[in-house]
């Protein structure tokens, strides 16, 4: 099977879908929506779940610097809002969020949880979580604190929690 996205082209329901295609025969079954945007998609070891970032937009500003000169320049960088993970049967239904709005780096421990790291503004802590796919409050297994700034800027984003192969250990950056 081939999990992506699609773009709903549905006017009534827009946004983004999540597809599952069985290769060898070509079906289709959409298995989650979101009326902004699904990224991060990610399965479960056994196949059954997947867990995918829902909700953030791009907002794209333009400026045009005083150093250009005045030449026509403009310059566009994109700002994502944050977004929401959820975790959704690979067969359907609801999609269940996992953590809080801003949570990021998610990766499955096993087939029922999964870890993950918030680092929000002004970015002076990071707090690394475990959470179970059917719900509940996740567990907070370690908290960073700075006084100046946290940041792991060279990780791009492979800078999250890492799970070990048997899923008794959490590796992480601190």
């Amino acid at each position: 099977r081939l999990a992506f996205v699609r773009q709903s082209g549905n006017e009534s329901e827009q946004g983004s879908d999540l597809v599952l295609r069985t290769l060898s025969s070509g079906a289709e079954v959409r298995v989650a929506h979101d009326p902004d945007s699904i990224r991060e998609i990610l399965w479960s070891p056994d196949g059954a779940h997947l867990a995918y970032t829902g909700g953030s937009k791009a907002i794209p500003h333009t400026e045009n610097p005083l150093y250009a000169g005045r030449k026509l320049i403009t310059f566009v960088s994109t700002e994502n809002t944050p977004g929401q993970i959820f975790a959704v049967s690979a067969a359907g239904g609801r999609r269940v969020p996992i953590g809080m709005e801003g949570a990021r780096e998610a990766r499955w421990i096993d087939g029922t949880h999964l870890v993950f790291d918030e680092q929000p503004s002004p970015y002076k802590q990071r707090t690394v979580y475990w959470a179970d796919i059917a719900g509940g409050a996740p567990r907070i297994l370690h908290k960073d604190i700075e006084e100046k700034f946290w940041s792991v800027s060279f990780g791009g984003s492979k800078d999250g929690p890492q799970p070990s192969p048997d899923g008794r250990w959490i590796a992480y950056l601190t």
